[in-house]
């Protein structure tokens, strides 16, 4: 479970990847995307459906294909995860890096806000 405090630092953070990569925009075609591909589902099988898709592919396109421009905020995010300091977390290796953020999304609290 990720903690409130943990939540508070990483909120910043969010905010600036957010602005940075128009992450708005982006997910209104996304969403309007996929609800042509989920076309004939209930009104709340469509959200659920339509959030995770578009959550999935914000993160794992949109902040994939911008890593260098977010780095800095990246490595805080994985040191608040981590609980260790930024420089380690620039020289661990990248699947150490990889696993916190996926220990990040698969937070059962987070999974809450977006599902």
């Amino acid at each position: 479970m990720l903690s409130t405090e943990k939540a508070i630092d990483l909120l910043p953070l969010i905010g600036s990847i957010y602005e940075k990569l128009e992450v708005k925009e982006y997910m209104k075609s996304q969403a309007q995307k996929a609800v042509a591909k989920h076309e004939g589902l209930s009104k709340e099988e469509m959200a659920k459906k339509i959030g995770l898709d578009v959550l999935l592919d914000t993160v794992f396109i949109l902040v994939f294909q911008n890593a260098k421009s977010i780095n800095e905020e990246i490595f805080e995010i994985v040191s608040i995860v981590q609980d260790i300091d930024i420089e380690i977390v620039k020289e661990q290796g990248l699947v150490k890096s990889i696993l916190a953020l996926k220990t990040l999304l698969n937070d059962e609290d987070i999974k809450e806000l977006f599902i």
